[in-house]
């Protein structure tokens, strides 16, 4: 595809559809302790889908784990790191009538992004808008039993699923009810229009 004058790169918003986890019965949860509830990690998110979980930031850099600097890739879950640092790279053919004509962008052991979506050439959104940051999009977050969080709350606060209190357990869902409420479809955000009334 040629593109003059101007790359258009479309909003990439990062957004990942966890897994209901199968937790031991042996596991209890315990009681609140006065953890927040409500995130205060924008800049980086857990994602856990299946038999992986990982950490992505909001510049577009994935892999390395913020609490101990280590691999940060997880497979099969609740084992070891298999990955440290990984990204996405993309390539193309560019024609503005600057060079170089192949131009390459993305993560590898460093961000080639930044956080926010572009609003004017050069210019990103300010990173401390709260509508920059990662949206994690789980559609069964209100009704999932608390059973069934204590894997997600034990991987993102990176503790033992039997250290797992209520209060971890509440911050994992509000999070989830405000990525769902917030989903932000007046940037470009996908969503399924049941109605065909355009409105999310």
């Amino acid at each position: 595809m040629n593109i003059t004058h101007r790359i258009i790169l479309p909003l990439l918003i990062f957004f990942v559809v966890t897994a209901i986890a199968g937790i031991p019965p042996k596991f209890k949860l315990l009681p609140r302790t006065g953890v927040s509830s409500s995130f205060e990690k924008n800049q980086y998110t857990l994602y856990n889908i299946n038999n992986i979980s990982g950490w992505t930031y909001w510049d577009g850099y994935s892999g390395r784990n913020p609490y101990t600097g280590k691999s940060g890739i997880i497979y099969p879950r609740g084992t070891a790191g298999v990955i440290y640092a990984e990204g996405l790279v993309w390539g193309g053919y560019v024609q503005d009538g600057n060079y170089p004509v192949l131009r390459v962008g993305g993560q590898t052991y460093i961000a080639g992004t930044v956080p926010g979506r572009i609003i004017s050439l050069g210019v990103a959104q300010n990173p401390n808008d709260p509508q920059v940051r990662i949206y994690r999009i789980r559609r069964d977050y209100f009704s999932v039993p608390y059973a069934d969080l204590i894997q997600d709350a034990a991987e993102f606060y990176h503790i033992e699923p039997t250290s797992v209190t209520l209060d971890h357990i509440d911050s994992i869902r509000a999070n989830y009810a405000r990525d769902w409420n917030e989903w932000p479809t007046d940037f470009g955000a996908p969503f399924y229009d049941l109605n065909n009334n355009g409105i999310y």
